[in-house]
C-alpha cells in the first residue's frame, strides 16, 4: 500500500490490530513513537540508503512488528545486545514496545550507527545506547549480556561464535530467522538439541499482512 501521502491515522490503526494478532499490546504513546520512527526511516532511507523498504505498511510489519516479537520472551529489565543493528532493527522497536529493557545497539558501519543514535534522541528513548563497535571488540571490553539478539546479520553458526563471549552464563542468543532455519540449525550442530530438555527453543509466528513465516531461534549459552 504505497502512497504518495501516507494516511498515518490508518497506519496506526493497522499497527495496533496487527500487533494484537502477534500478542503485542501497543498503546497510543508507543504507536505514536513507532510512527515517528517510521517517518525517520523513510526519510533517511532515501538519503543514507539504510533500508530498501519504502512502503510504510511493510516498514510497520516487516521491520517493526517483526522486531518486537522476540522481546515477548525476554525478562523485564534484562540487559540486551542488538548485534548488527543496521538502521536500529530490531533494537529500537523492541525498546519502544518494551521500555523496561536495557538495550545496547552495535554496528560496524558508522553511517548507520549515527542514524540510530539520532533516532534514539529524536524519540526520547532512555536506557538505550548505540555504539560504533564490532562484536569482537566489544567482547574485549568484558561486556556481558542476558540476551544477544540479531536479525538478518549472518548464519546461526557464526552468530553463536560472535555471541558466546558476550553472554552471561545461562544467557540466550535470539536469532531471528525465516525459511531455511532448519539447515542453519544442522550446520550449527544444533539439530538434535531442539525442544524440551534441549539447548534450543523455537518460537514460530507469521507476519499477518505479508503472510511470511518467521521463527525466533533461542540458543542457551553454555554454563
Amino acid at each position: 500500500m504505497k502512497e504518495k501521502q501516507t494516511n498515518w491515522h490508518q497506519w496506526q490503526d493497522w499497527v495496533a490490530q496487527a500487533g494484537k494478532g502477534l500478542g503485542l499490546v501497543l498503546d497510543d504513546y508507543k504507536i505514536g513513537n513507532l510512527e515517528r520512527f517510521a517517518e525517520e526511516l523513510l526519510e533517511a532511507g532515501e538519503r543514507l540508503n539504510l533500508t530498501s523498504v519504502e512502503d510504510p505498511l511493510e516498514i510497520a510489519e516487516n521491520l517493526m512488528l517483526d522486531s518486537m516479537v522476540p522481546a515477548k520472551f525476554i525478562a523485564s529489565g534484562a540487559r540486551v545486545l542488538d548485534l548488527g543493528t543496521g538502521a536500529g532493527i530490531p533494537g529500537i522497536p523492541m525498546k519502544i514496545a518494551f521500555p523496561e529493557l536495557d538495550l545496547t545497539l552495535i554496528d560496524s558501519r558508522r553511517k548507520r550507527i549515527s542514524f540510530v543514535g539520532y533516532a534514539i534522541r529524536r524519540l526520547g528513548l532512555e536506557n538505550i545506547c548505540a555504539r560504533h563497535v564490532r562484536a569482537e571488540d566489544l567482547a574485549g571490553e568484558d561486556q556481558k549480556f542476558d540476551v544477544v539478539v540479531s536479525r538478518a546479520v549472518t548464519s546461526l553458526a557464526e552468530l553463536m561464535n560472535l555471541a558466546a563471549p558476550l553472554l552471561k552464563p545461562g544467557g540466550v542468543l535470539m536469532a531471528m530467522k525465516g525459511r531455511g532455519y532448519e539447515t542453519e540449525l544442522e550446520d550449527a550442530g544444533l539439530g538434535k538439541q531442539v525442544g524440551e530438555g534441549g539447548r534450543v527453543r523455537l518460537e514460530k509466528y507469521r507476519l499477518p499482512g505479508l503472510g511470511i513465516d518467521r521463527v525466533v531461534v533461542m540458543v542457551k549459552a553454555d554454563l
